[in-house]
This record gives C-alpha cells, structure tokens and sequence, in this order.
C-alpha cells in the first residue's frame, strides 16, 4: 500500500539533489534521441528512486505526451503529482485510470483514497480490497491472465486498506450511526488477512483508546510493538556495527526494512504515551531519530515523555525541550501550540542545572543540528 513520508536519508536525497535538467534533446531532428514510452517510464521511475520529483515530472510529461491513456503511464503521473503537492492533477490522473480499467488494478484506488476524504475514501479502499481479492483469486487458480495488476496485491496491502477505513471512522465518519460496528468489524477483517502486520494491533489500541479502555489499548500496543521493535533496534544496532568494520559487506538499509512507517511510528509513540508506557514511547521515538533526526515532532515527544516520569527526569525532559526549541527556530512549524507547550515546560524547567549525565547525541545528530 502506498505509503505517506520519508526517512532522512530519502530527505538528504531530495535536498541534494541537482537542479532538475531538461530530457535531452539533439541538435536537429536528425541527432534526436529516439525514446520509446518504456524509456521514458524507466526515467522516471530512476529519479522517483532518488527522490528527484522534479526531473520525474518532466518524464511523466514526456510519457503523457507519447501516451495519454495509458494506464501505467498516468498512474506514475498521478504518484509523482501526489510527491509534489499537486492533488488535483493527481486526482485527474487516478480518475482517469478508473474510467479506463476499472476493475483492474488496485493501486489507483488506494491512492484515491487517501486523496478524497469521508465516504468517498471508504468507497475508494472498499473497491480497492475487492480488487485485491479478486486478483488474489485469479493467482490460486492459476487464472493470472485474468489479473492486470500493475503490482500483486499481498495480505498485508488488503490489511492495510481496511486499517485506513477504520480511521476514516474513527475521525473523518465518527458521527456516523454505524461507525463503532464498521470500525471495529474493519479492525478485525485487517487483522484476519494479515496477523503479521503491526499496525492491525496498533489501531486496534487506539480504538480501546477512544473508549477509554486503557488496559486493552496498552495490551495491543505492546502485541504491535512485539511485532516489530527488537528486530528494527537490532537492525539499527548493525548497522552501527558493519560501518565500522573495514571489509564489512554491503547491507540493506536497516530503515527501509522497518515494516511500519516513520508516521505510524511516531503514531505509536503516542500511543504509548498515552497509555503512560514512557519506557517503550522512547525507544521508539529514538529509533525515529536514528531515521530523521530533523522532525520537531520526536524531540517534543522525547521531551513530554521523560516530563511526566517526574523529578529524577525532568533535566532529561529539559535537554530534550530545548533541542526542539533550537530546531523550531530554524524552521518554519505551524502547531503554535506545540511550540507554546514547548515554551511554558521550559519556562518551569529553567531553574534546573546539569547535575550528572544528560542523553548523548551520536556525531551525525550533533553535526545536523549544528548545520540546520
């Protein structure tokens, strides 16, 4: 399932990144490069792998010009719009794969339904799902010409699709009369179809959340955590490891093995916050750290969390806190009233001196800083 955010290295990627240069052209007709579609796709595929969005653009455009109801063409148009902001073109470009297939391919649904909003989105990941089904059934009976799916469905994308409507009921439709009925009924269809998915048991607690059921929302955050903390950690660790060995082999980058978003994550932190599991919400909130140490979100969040274990650790808090306030300066943060909490907690902390050991920044976090 499409998947909101980037990591810092995929930000770092996109900020160094050259200025976007024209599709090549020759001299005169004859000296033209000869670009098929499949070329221009490639293209643009490559510059959306390194977060060049603006370059990406520019061969969409090319690929719209050679090919303007071609499905895959379009459904790439429409991502990269999505990349830069432009959620009317995208809108447009995903409408009009529906108009042409619809009923093949599940992408373009999902994507929708994180355009639209309310019962238009619902309408949006329900046909997604049957879509996915459909195709699912196509492969086991070995039927794969009848699927044109421009990417096999897995479980976890059909978990997925049903986790964002039991969102959109539990915000956008929560006045709905039906909503708590459809919104747990999706919680546990997300779950059937995939039990190895994080997040299945992460909305789960914040449905218990809602309802103010504090001890199941802390025995599902902990089941969601299970599913996916040790290993991420130790990937982390390892990583730390093999680049300080001389002849270690290349690896995968641990981050982009993390099977939850950096924004799940951070949705997790506060959950777990909530649920007054201080120990876990800074683990995790480290962890987002180690992925992107620029987001004011997880120094706040570090900050609160150590606020409320009280007086052995509030210099912590402290340390914390102010590391945001010295990021926000640097930055232009609309949620003033992040920033006016962030204030009025240093201000009662002011009269605390170090006394001891304060949290460590590793060297790239420390040069980051300094740098921004």
């Amino acid at each position: 399932m499409p998947r909101k955010g980037k990591t810092k290295q995929q930000a770092k990627k996109k900020n160094v990144s050259k200025k976007a240069k024209p599709i090549p052209k020759g001299t005169d007709q004859e000296d033209a490069p000869k670009y098929t579609l499949q070329d221009v796709l490639d293209k643009a595929q490559s510059s959306i792998n390194e977060y060049d969005f603006d370059m990406a653009q520019r061969y969409c455009q090319k690929a719209i010009e050679l090919d303007n109801e071609n499905v895959k063409v379009l459904e790439l148009t429409g991502h990269v719009m999505m990349e830069v902001g432009d959620m009317d073109a995208a809108k447009q470009c995903f409408g009009r794969c529906v108009e042409l297939e619809p009923d093949l391919g599940h992408i373009k649904y999902l994507y929708l339904g994180q355009i639209l909003n309310g019962s238009q989105a619902v309408q949006c990941y329900n046909k997604a799902i049957e879509v996915m089904l459909n195709c699912i059934e196509a492969q086991e009976n070995k039927a794969l010409g009848a699927s044109n799916d421009s990417a096999e469905p897995t479980a976890k994308d059909i978990s997925s699709a049903y986790l964002s409507i039991a969102e959109l009921y539990m915000t956008d439709l929560c006045d709905d009369e039906d909503a708590e009925e459809v919104c747990i009924s999706s919680i546990k269809k997300a779950i059937e179809h995939d039990q190895t998915n994080p997040e299945g048991y992460q909305v789960l607690a914040d449905y218990h959340l809602i309802k103010s059921e504090i001890e199941e929302a802390k025995t599902f955050i902990n089941k969601s955590l299970s599913l996916w903390l040790p290993n991420a950690k130790g990937l982390v660790a390892d990583e730390g490891e093999i680049e300080g060995g001389a002849e270690a082999a290349p690896v995968a980058d641990p981050i982009d093995c993390i099977p939850i978003s950096p924004e799940a994550q951070l949705k997790a932190a506060k959950t777990l916050i909530e649920v007054e599991e201080y120990n876990s919400a800074t683990e995790v909130l480290e962890l987002l750290l180690d992925q992107d140490d620029t987001v004011l979100d997880v120094w706040y969040l570090i900050g609160w969390a150590n606020y409320l274990q009280g007086d052995d650790y509030k210099l912590t808090a402290k340390y914390y806190l102010e590391r945001c306030h010295e990021l926000s300066e640097k930055m232009d943060y609309e949620d003033k009233d992040l920033l006016s909490h962030v204030a009025e907690l240093l201000e009662e902390l002011s009269s605390l001196t170090e006394q001891g050991d304060v949290p460590e920044l590793d060297s790239d976090q420390d040069e980051q800083m300094d740098a921004d």
